[in-house]
């Protein structure tokens, strides 16, 4: 199933990509003649997540529609047929895994944009 979002997504991951690949220590590190890919890596990584978390988001408000569109049996058309059976655990059950996978992938990202910017964590990052 393709998305709208991809155009956009690879637009944005060639404009974060080029703004690393002109940046000074990139620019240093090729100079000396270092393997700048772990650079590069490293620093396109949470553009990388954050776009991963937000095609998750959208998966998953897509997957009642799509499982019924395409009669797939799943949590989407589980969520759907409990709504109409007006079965509330089931329907709670569901908005709290969903919830929840989207705050383990929120938290997951922030935890990285912590471990890899020591700015963020103690209080001192530089917003651009």
């Amino acid at each position: 199933i393709g998305s709208s979002r991809v155009t956009s997504s690879t637009d944005r991951i060639s404009t974060e990509l080029q703004h690393i690949l002109n940046s000074t220590y990139i620019q240093v590190a090729m100079a000396r003649g270092a393997d700048i890919r772990p650079h590069i890596f490293v620093n396109i990584l949470p553009s990388l997540l954050h776009l991963f978390m937000v095609a998750t988001v959208s998966t998953l408000g897509g997957l009642v529609v799509v499982e019924k569109v395409l009669l797939f049996n799943g949590a989407g058309s589980l969520f759907w047929d409990a709504c109409l059976a007006k079965d509330y655990p089931i329907i709670l059950g569901l908005a709290v895994v969903f919830t929840a996978t989207i705050s383990s992938i929120f938290f997951a990202l922030r935890q990285y944009h912590q471990f890899t910017d020591p700015g963020i964590a103690s209080g001192n990052a530089v917003n651009l």
